[in-house]
């Protein structure tokens, strides 16, 4: 199989991601979410990242994202709400890519139903149990 240069560009920014959750003392938790498997699988042709935290360090996680942005090589270009008291920013990577940075506290990630998810970091050893597959078969669903 031949890697994109989009593919390389973001396997390079889910190692720096990766980098920079397990360095920093905030951000607990970080997962792939997708409509698919193979949107969470390498090599990536998209990135939604999830950064979960204790829900009063919440507001400390979220404020971190434009360093974080810049420790991917990116730059913020929107911000939105997320859903249920979450945010969301999606960020450019130096050639243009998108990635989407979710983020979300701890004490309401059951609370929502979930795609595909792929557990990347976690601090807590609580990612796959605190998830909501909804209805579906959740070995079938959680990707190591």
């Amino acid at each position: 199989m031949t890697t994109t240069n989009a593919q390389r560009a973001y396997g390079i920014a889910m190692a720096r991601l990766i980098a920079w959750v397990s360095q920093h003392e905030v951000p607990q938790m970080l997962w792939l979410e997708g409509p698919d498997r193979n949107s969470v699988r390498r090599p990536l042709d998209r990135i939604q990242a999830h950064l979960a935290t204790d829900d009063p360090r919440f507001d400390e996680l979220f404020a971190c994202r434009v360093q974080l942005a810049a420790a991917l090589g990116a730059t913020i270009t929107r911000e939105e709400d997320g859903p249920l008291d979450g945010k969301c920013c999606v960020a450019a990577l130096s050639d243009g890519l998108p990635v989407e940075l979710h983020f979300e506290r701890m004490s309401l990630l059951a609370k929502r139903a979930r795609s595909v998810v792929s557990p990347q970091v976690d601090k807590t050893g609580h990612l796959r149990h605190v998830l909501d597959y909804g209805d579906s078969d959740i070995p079938q669903r959680l990707i190591s």
